[in-house]
């Protein structure tokens, strides 16, 4: 589910900025790239976002991830499953130009190409649905992950 002006481009600026100006660090599940997980500024917006994504949900989600990852030419997110969030949250923050890095979602093991403008979102089951990022083709990509898990939707006994 693909997700429009999810954050303005100044959202989006104001995390590079807070990604930059923190301790950010190697990433081992992409080498050569930086990230920040569970940051204080992703988590607040993964429970910001929660409630319009459970909007259109039929259970509820328990925020658990909020990562910022920089990319840099050629770096590769190997094909995976989440392992600690049932559904991702991904979030386009920037890129150096406008070559298409796409986020490859393998819906019955066919490859669904993902192109995300700054402040577009894609949401979709990342704990059961393979993903991945081909080599990345700009200097450089900034993305914002969050991750949730499923909660079962309350009834009411009544």
């Amino acid at each position: 589910m693909i997700f429009k002006n999810i954050l303005t481009y100044e959202e989006c600026d104001d995390f590079i900025k807070y990604f930059e100006s923190k301790n950010n660090y190697e990433d081992v599940q992409v080498r050569g790239s930086n990230i920040i997980h569970n940051s204080e500024k992703a988590m607040d917006l993964c429970f910001k976002l929660r409630p319009m994504l459970e909007s259109k949900l039929t259970y509820k989600l328990q925020p658990n991830q909020g990562w910022i990852r920089k990319y840099v030419k050629g770096n590769v997110l190997h094909k995976h499953w989440d392992g600690r969030a049932d559904v991702a949250f991904s979030i386009m923050l920037g890129q150096s130009d406008k070559q298409e890095n796409p986020l490859l979602i393998y819906y019955k093991d066919i490859p669904t190409k993902i192109l995300l403008e700054k402040g577009e979102g894609y949401f979709f089951e990342g704990g059961t649905i393979e993903h991945e990022r081909p080599p990345i083709k700009s200097d450089y990509l900034y993305g914002l992950y969050l991750g949730y898990r499923k909660v079962e939707k309350e009834t009411s006994l009544l």
